[in-house]
């Protein structure tokens, strides 16, 4: 039985969305796929007041399987194409849910990892969470809303910084540039995560 990467669990009325392939949570075809499925079919009917994006292991997620991603690019297959436009459609579908989502982040939190808590409403992460958009570096591109969404989030001028360069973002400096909304311990985590989704639940007037 092939194991899912992906876990959908529950905190009261909060909904938790894990990913379940530690200890780096990469992003793989299987990843990818699972996600489009939830996000289409699971989670828009979800009795949930909020949902959680969170990681079981050391990291929320290293990002995209790179070797897949450069098979991709070179192939110019349409089918390939089409699937990469699905993997965007669907952290857009996860941004539209109808209620509010807090990525709770700890460790390495880069490419489409990174791609992900931007399209939750919002982020909360441990003092040792490191952000990158490194594709850069590899000659390629954040291909899952990143380019739109990073300088929504943090300003044009510091998003350029980040995706030209694919430097590293210590939690300090993501909370100062706004990526970030809150920092909590690692042991906090959870518990920092739901309670800011119940805040946006609460602001949306959809939790006591």
């Amino acid at each position: 039985m092939t194991h899912s990467p992906l876990a959908l669990e529950r905190d009261g009325d909060v909904a938790l969305l894990v990913l379940d392939a530690p200890p780096r949570n990469v992003m793989d075809r299987a990843f990818f796929e699972a996600f489009a499925a939830c996000v289409r079919d699971v989670l828009p009917g979800l009795d949930a007041a909020g949902l959680v994006v969170r990681a079981r292991g050391r990291h929320f997620s290293a990002g995209a399987d790179v070797d897949q991603l450069r098979q991709v690019a070179a192939s110019g297959d349409s089918e390939a194409c089409r699937s990469l436009r699905e993997n965007a459609a669907a952290f857009t579908a996860l941004e539209a849910l109808p209620f509010p989502t807090v990525a709770a982040v700890d460790g390495a939190c880069l490419g489409s990892g990174l791609e992900l808590a931007l399209a939750c409403g919002g982020r909360v992460a441990t003092p040792s969470a490191l952000f990158a958009a490194p594709e850069a570096s590899f000659d390629l591109m954040p291909g899952c809303g990143g380019t739109v969404r990073l300088p929504e989030r943090i300003g044009v001028g510091a998003a350029l910084d980040l995706l030209l360069t694919g430097r590293y973002v210590d939690a300090q400096e993501a909370l100062h540039l706004g990526l970030v909304d809150v920092l909590a311990p690692r042991a906090e985590l959870h518990g920092a995560a739901v309670r800011w989704v119940r805040r946006l639940a609460a602001e949306r007037g959809r939790f006591p």
